[in-house]
């Protein structure tokens, strides 16, 4: 896990979006539907200054249940998932 962190940060570096890029995202609300603490913290770092709102679901069947009563301007899904995965919650 520590060598993905390491290389996502590389790419960071390498391939900063300049601010006016992100700024499409700036007011919109993004579900990260991930279970794992470290990959939804690196996706919070690489987009924090597009002044998005982000929403965290831990996994598919929580993603649902706050889709069902919230919108989402877009939906970020890990595809392997304890409880429901990323496909069987895009097919529901």
């Amino acid at each position: 896990m520590l060598e993905y962190v390491l290389i996502a940060s590389t790419i960071m570096q390498l391939n900063k979006p300049p601010i006016d890029q992100l700024s499409c995202l700036n007011g919109k609300k993004i579900l990260i539907v991930e279970d794992d603490d470290s990959n939804y913290e690196l996706l919070v770092a690489m987009l924090r200054k597009s002044g998005a709102e982000f929403i965290w679901a831990h996994d598919g069947k929580q993603a649902i249940q706050l889709s069902d009563t919230q919108h989402f301007d877009l939906i970020l899904m890990d595809i392997k998932m304890p409880e429901m995965s990323g496909f069987e919650a895009f097919r529901t």
